[in-house]
């Protein structure tokens, strides 16, 4: 079983693993480490030299061994709303209306649950599954805790110029 699953993991990127964020996986890149399978190969003391104590767990999870206990988690991480239109369009109006109507799905969701957030994403996709995510991060919000955003609903120009379009 065990082979099966490295056999699986080794022409994925690291960035894939569980921890390897955009920094560590520059650093495991400068090592000259770029997919899971050149990482299962590495010598592990490299590893835990370069990386300390989850130097090793990578090489573990690289090799696909992960001795973690596996835990139910019944707590909501994050809250998520979309929409797929049944045709193409470029009405940016009818855009602009949806993402209103799922803004405040998701307003009412984070009401509901007395969330915090940090991050808030918009993901857009193609027929051709093309994908485009625009984030804004580090934000440490609660939109009942009655802290004023000052959302503004982007314009068509806002769209237009952004990493989405």
């Amino acid at each position: 079983m065990v082979q099966k699953v490295k056999e699986f993991l080794s022409p994925l990127p690291v960035r894939k693993l569980l921890w390897v964020g955009k920094k560590t996986e520059e650093r495991l890149n400068a090592l000259g480490i770029n997919t899971i399978g050149e990482l299962a190969k590495h010598d592990p003391s490299i590893l835990v030299e370069k990386f300390g104590v989850i130097g090793k767990q990578l090489h573990l999870m690289a090799n696909g061994i992960d001795n973690s206990e596996v835990e139910e988690r019944t707590e909501v991480k994050s809250i998520s709303k979309e929409i797929t239109f049944e045709e193409d369009t470029s009405d940016f109006n009818l855009v602009l209306n949806m993402l209103d109507g799922l803004s405040e799905k998701v307003h009412r969701e984070v009401l509901i649950q007395n969330f915090y957030f940090r991050t808030v994403t918009i993901k857009l996709r193609y027929e051709n599954f093309e994908t485009h995510t625009h984030a804004k991060y580090n934000l440490l919000v609660n939109w009942c805790g009655g802290w004023d955003l000052n959302p503004r609903r982007p314009s068509p120009e806002d769209l237009k110029s952004s990493p989405l379009s």
